[in-house]
């Protein structure tokens, strides 16, 4: 649980280009150099001025100290003030102050500038510490800036680096961070790219700012805490609308409508309303988490390695495969030639099960409980179910809570202990990389075995316990690499 955010302030809170790059050419233009492009002087935010102008354009010491000072002639006055804020910054400042977090900026600009900006937009208030260099040069290494922060901001006693994040855009901040012994969160909507903080090793990344506002948020939900059925209750919305739109297109309209349509054209259009209703439901999200612009998908918080892709993947099939062929063995599966679905009989005195054929073929099946089925599931029940709790508890809970309700939204014996299973992975998944695609596409490659393997009679030879037994073997051993690469916070 983290308690203490260091910002970067270039990049971070705000857009700084134009104040720095046309103050950077201000200064190469007292030395004759003419850089009309303005999009090429980027580099120089982010690092020590001093230490950008000897790199870039070659400057010894003494050239690259007369240059910073002539940059600042400039920048004091106009430059300093040719900056926005970045959208969204202002509020998430002010919630994480509310909820107790404790926030201070250190930055490589000198602090006499930051302390101006955070006044001029207003947001010095939300800072405990404002750290930056030193006019005269020192304290110019991001390392020494965080160190520095650290130190006031925990009174010059013990600094406990487990509670504390530092924050910014350039592989500068990362390497501060890391110099420091703190966990560091990578914003790639600044001036580095994903691949300069990737090779930095950015312990996270995200894109926007409303990402890294859902990212902080979750640390002080940690430290807020709720009860788990109080948390569930208003989400649940989406997960009833869907159970009730699955039994009226499996029990009514088939029923109904079988003597006048083929069976392509009846499953296309319950594909259609679950389409149109997770569209519905990814425009109405803000009434269910109460916040936001909508579905706050985390993307990339751990950098994606080979290794980490190699062990989700051979995790996934593991775990997937084994499944399936455990339900083939105890005769749980459904068993379809083409493509039926298990439902509930009318009768209240018995509830017992049939099959229903619906003929339709097989491309329009794959299309339909392959694609369309596993987006909108996902959506609901990563996107919304799994976010709001999320937002309200520990990871754990958040993921044991979507994945129960996954599996009795089936509504078939034996599919809701794979959905189940199936709902835990995809948790597991969305909690570790914080990626909404990635969780789609193992749902979408489960649903794709689970059709492709029970479309004919059942009798594969794929299916037999010690295949079962291997696959959830090897299912576990992979996912248990993958967790040993990063622990789930």
């Amino acid at each position: 649980m983290k308690e203490y955010l260091l910002f970067d302030l270039d990049g971070t809170l705000t857009d700084p280009k134009l104040g720095i790059t046309t103050c950077v050419q201000y200064a190469l233009r007292s030395f004759g150099i003419e850089e009309p492009d303005l999009d090429k002087l980027e580099p120089f935010i982010g690092p020590p001025l001093k230490d950008s102008f000897m790199q870039f354009y070659h400057m010894d010491e003494k050239q690259a100290e007369a240059a910073v000072d002539k940059y600042r002639e400039r920048f004091k006055d106009i430059g300093l003030f040719e900056n926005e804020i970045y959208a969204g910054i202002k509020e998430m400042l002010r919630t994480l102050k509310k909820k107790g977090m404790h926030l201070a900026v250190a930055s490589s600009k000198p602090t006499v500038y930051v302390e101006r900006i955070l006044e001029h937009f207003k947001i010095r208030k939300y800072f405990e510490v404002v750290v930056g260099s030193e006019l005269d040069g020192r304290r110019v290494n991001k390392d020494e800036v965080v160190q520095e922060a650290l130190s006031q901001l925990f009174s010059g006693g013990l600094v406990e680096r487990d509670k504390v994040y530092m924050i910014g855009d350039r592989k500068f901040d990362i390497e501060g961070a890391k110099a420091q012994g703190v966990e560091s969160i990578g914003v790639s909507y600044g001036y580095g790219s994903i691949e300069e903080l990737k090779e930095a090793k950015a312990d996270y990344i995200v894109r926007t700012v409303g990402e890294l506002e859902n990212l902080l948020y979750r640390e002080v939900t940690d430290r807020e805490g709720e009860s788990f059925l109080r948390s569930m209750i208003p989400l649940l919305g989406p997960v009833v609308l869907l159970m009730v739109l699955k039994r009226l297109g499996y029990e009514w309209w088939y029923p109904i409508t079988r003597s006048m349509f083929h069976g392509n054209i009846n499953l296309l259009v319950i594909a259609f309303v679950f389409l149109l209703v997770g569209i519905l439901l990814r425009r109405t999200v803000r009434w269910y988490l109460g916040r936001g612009e909508d579905v706050r998908y985390l993307q990339n918080l751990r950098p994606a390695t080979n290794s980490r892709f190699l062990y989700l993947l051979l995790g996934s099939l593991g775990i997937i495969l084994g499944m399936i062929a455990l339900l083939h063995q105890t005769g749980l599966a459904p068993r379809f030639v083409l493509y039926h679905d298990m439902i509930f009989a009318r009768d209240l005195l018995f509830r017992s099960f049939w099959s229903k054929q619906f003929e339709v073929s097989f491309l329009v099946g794959l299309l339909c409980t392959v694609v369309v089925f596993p987006v909108v599931e996902s959506l609901v029940f990563r996107g919304i179910l799994q976010n709001g709790l999320r937002e309200k508890m520990k990871p754990l809970p958040a993921i044991l809570g979507s994945a129960l309700l996954f599996g009795i939204y089936q509504a078939q014996p034996g599919m809701i202990l794979y959905s189940y299973v199936l709902g835990l992975l995809l948790g597991y998944i969305y909690e570790y990389f914080g990626s909404f695609r990635l969780t789609v596409v193992i749902h979408i490659m489960s649903a794709f075995f689970m059709y492709l393997l029970t479309c004919r009679n059942g009798s594969s030879p794929l299916f037999s316990w010690p295949v079962c037994i291997i696959c959830l073997v090897v299912g576990v051993i992979f996912i248990g690499l993958l967790a040993l690469k990063k622990k789930v916070r």
